[in-house]
């Protein structure tokens, strides 16, 4: 009745997407929740709380599919608002401080995400490295010295 680019459907795709937040079915959330803002964007109606907000589920729900970059790139937009328009988040106590939480956290998550070895996986490595190179002492016979230095090595 209205078509794709009205913001009555785009309302009730957002509180559609809201739902299916809310219910974990993340696939369908991002479909209802990309339709609204994509609305939103058409209309240039992006100064709203709703908006503000889809965005955050948004970068959720990407966050959750491992779509760091559009998770990202859905909290900057929900920042960018915020920033740009104080009484939208005067409107929410607290939305601002959250977006910037959600943001620096992951931020820091991704920072510091180093891919710890498995103990396997370094055992390996080190079988590996013995056999290429010439050693001393074969491998055989430094097996507890080593077992014992890699399975305490996060220790360190």
């Amino acid at each position: 009745l209205f078509g794709r680019a009205h913001t009555e459907p785009a309302l009730a795709a957002r509180s559609m997407g809201v739902v299916k937040y809310l219910t974990d079915s993340f696939a369908e959330a991002r479909i209802y929740l990309n339709d609204f803002v994509r609305v939103m964007e058409l209309e240039k109606k992006v100064d709203s709380v709703d908006y503000v907000l889809a965005q955050l589920l948004l970068g959720q729900v990407h966050k959750s599919q491992s779509r760091t970059d559009e998770a990202f790139h859905a909290w900057t937009k929900a920042r960018q608002i915020l920033n740009q328009r104080s009484d939208v988040g005067n409107q929410v106590p607290g939305l601002k401080d959250l977006v910037e939480r959600v943001i620096d956290t992951s931020q820091s998550k991704v920072a510091g995400a180093v891919e710890q070895k498995s103990f396997f996986s370094r055992f390996a490595d080190i079988a590996r490295f013995e056999e290429e190179g010439t050693a001393d002492i074969p491998f055989s016979a430094r097996i507890d010295e080593i077992l014992r230095d890699y399975v305490f090595l996060d220790d360190y």
